[in-house]
């Protein structure tokens, strides 16, 4: 976390960050890294930002795309909106400022085009992709009323976000992320279970949690020239670079990373 704070610190403006590690089988956290220096204050370092509410950015658009792609509405090769700027009278625009026309989901997700993932936000129903979110485990402060929910511009704690990614992870069950694993009493016997402890149902088909895994792929396999690793996952960057998203995992391991700016009087819940 800290080298990679200070090698972005010149170029992005980034002075703080933190670390989440999960078993996406059954939410063990096997890692937590809260800040880049927990007695700053100038980053308020005492703040877990693991544990807090950031916008996500693009790394909201695959509660999106998966919703599309469990209903049968949409497949990997369907072609979505890269091409109308004005949705609903207000006119969006790309990271790029380019439009490139109708272009497969799969390459919406992987080159994480904006106006492909508003379009079906709004044609898929916002309040139903942010129900289908909170099912996976990503409970966060997200309008139903504002398509920019999509891209990123709501509020969501890492480790719900990680956990909902598990889903894609794991074969589609849902986890509940927890630092404990038991609790004794004197005598050794093990106490009741935290309701945390436990594993979920399945909330996810397998071979829709297989499809996601497949679309995630191409983003650290062709972004990150990781083609040939068994990794998949989604990047976010929000307005001004104020918060750097990097949601990925492994058939045995998920991660979650981000990178910030921090003023001391800024508010970071």
């Amino acid at each position: 976390v800290k080298d990679a704070v200070a090698s972005l610190g010149k170029s992005k403006g980034a002075n703080t960050g933190a670390l989440l590690a999960m078993d996406p089988k059954n939410g063990e956290i096997l890692a937590m890294v809260g800040s880049a220096d927990y007695n700053s204050e100038a980053i308020q370092g005492q703040v877990n930002l693991t544990d807090v509410g950031r916008a996500p950015g693009s790394s909201f658009k695959p509660y999106t795309y998966a919703l599309g792609l469990q209903n049968g509405q949409y497949t990997a090769s369907t072609l979505v909106n890269d091409k109308d700027a004005v949705i609903g009278g207000t006119r969006f625009t790309d990271w790029d400022g380019r439009l490139q026309g109708y272009i497969s989901l799969r390459s919406a997700l992987e080159q994480s085009r904006n106006l492909p993932a508003l379009w079906t936000f709004r044609d898929l129903g916002p309040q139903r992709v942010i129900d289908f979110a909170h099912k996976l485990g990503a409970a966060g402060n997200f309008d139903a009323n504002s398509l920019t929910t999509t891209v990123g511009s709501g509020d969501i704690k890492m480790i719900d976000h990680l956990a909902a990614y598990s889903t894609f992870d794991n074969g589609g069950i849902r986890v509940y992320p927890h630092p404990v694993l038991k609790i004794t009493d004197g005598a050794g016997k093990a106490l009741p279970a935290f309701p945390e402890n436990t594993v979920g149902g399945q909330v996810l088909s397998p071979a829709l949690a297989y499809l996601m895994t497949n679309i995630l792929h191409g983003v650290p396999g062709k972004e990150l020239s990781m083609n040939s690793l068994p990794v998949a996952g989604k990047t976010g960057t929000t307005d001004a670079y104020t918060s750097s998203w990097m949601m990925g995992y492994t058939p045995d391991l998920a991660r979650g990373r981000a990178r910030a700016h921090i003023d001391k009087g800024s508010a970071c819940l």
